[in-house]
């Protein structure tokens, strides 16, 4: 087994064995520590880090689902599936009792 110095980018380990080719040929390496496969360079542009980090930034700038497919050349498909699991990590802030306390009568005019 080949060695090669190549992070893991799940655990950010140091230390991946190549573990086979993919169909179109590419290079794809197993994690030591997590087992955990990857390949090297993705050339699609989903799997990019900041793919993420710019869904985010166009949903707040209010542009459409197929805008931000267009602008980031992924399929709309994927950036609703990436938009969901961004949502989903998402905390709800609690909502203390003393902001919910009813309008008093004397208040309300008609």
């Amino acid at each position: 087994m080949n060695k090669r110095r190549n992070q893991c980018i799940h655990c950010n380990y140091s230390y991946c064995i190549k573990a086979g080719t993919t169909s179109q040929n590419k290079q794809r390496y197993q994690c030591k520590k997590c087992k955990k496969k990857f390949i090297g360079n993705y050339s699609y542009r989903a799997y990019h880090k900041s793919t993420n980090h710019n869904i985010q930034q166009l949903i707040k700038e209010g542009v459409g689902i197929r805008g931000i497919s267009r602008l980031l050349d992924v399929s709309k498909t994927t950036v609703l599936k990436k938009i969901l699991k961004i949502a989903s990590k998402v905390v709800k802030p609690p909502i203390s009792s003393f902001l919910c306390t009813p309008i008093p009568s004397s208040l309300i005019v008609i």
